[in-house]
């Protein structure tokens, strides 16, 4: 219960015990009591002041002597003060209490992560140290060109055995998908070996081409030593 609402409960019986009009002087005697511009004992005097003049003539002197006493009104005002005071700060301090206490949560589950992922992180980093060059080129290249997500599953010859579909559960892909993706890993491989081939036919041709280089070098060197040798024979 809010402050106003304990006030206005309190004013309303002590309104009704005076057997004045409940709707009419209530308000008006709550907003003489929360008055800021004076402190409690003037606002609480000037209100049994106020109650004592509407009530002359309803009650006797006795009754309202007995009702508006200024110093017990005083003291109900300020305990209603005080205890609405209490239930705020146990709201705020309750309110603050959970803010921390997600925050640790948050903490707790960032740091899980930060853990998982470095782990995730140093099991990628000593696979890639045990992978073949030519696997981990290979795996790179699916990577790369592909598309496929780095959490992507392969085998000890680089080749993609499971894909990790990013924001789909896993479970979630139909059996279309899964074929789809089938398809692509299949064309992705093909596409490796098609590349593979092609570098190694030009490496092949490359290689046989500075050989041919080098035989034609030495058959002519030869020659010269041959022409030389010649000359001084002739000599």
């Amino acid at each position: 219960m809010s402050q106003s609402d304990a006030l206005d409960d309190w004013i309303r019986l002590k309104v009704s015990a005076l057997l004045l009009d409940e709707d009419v002087y209530t308000e008006y005697v709550k907003g003489m009591l929360q008055d800021e511009d004076s402190d409690i004992s003037a606002r609480v005097q000037n209100a049994c002041d106020f109650l004592y003049s509407a009530s002359t003539g309803v009650l006797s002197e006795e009754e309202q002597k007995k009702l508006l006493d200024a110093g017990e009104m005083e003291a109900k005002v300020k305990e209603i003060v005080a205890d609405t005071q209490k239930l705020l700060e146990k709201k705020e301090a309750s309110r603050i209490a959970e803010i921390e206490l997600h925050q640790i949560r948050l903490y707790e589950q960032e740091k899980r992560a930060a853990k998982v992922a470095c782990a995730k992180e140093q099991e990628e980093l000593h696979a890639r140290q045990k992978m073949h060059p030519d696997e981990l080129a290979r795996r790179d290249f699916l990577i790369r060109e592909y598309g496929f997500s780095a959490s992507a599953e392969f085998d000890e010859d680089g080749n993609i055995t499971k894909i990790d579909e990013k924001g789909k559960p896993a479970g979630a892909i139909d059996a279309v998908e899964q074929n789809t993706n089938k398809l692509r890993v299949h064309q992705a491989q093909a596409g490796i070996r098609e590349k593979m081939k092609v570098e190694h036919a030009k490496k092949v041709a490359r290689e046989k081409e500075l050989l041919e280089k080098d035989r034609l070098r030495k058959e002519k060197a030869k020659r010269r030593t041959q022409k030389r040798e010649k000359q001084r024979g002739c000599g």
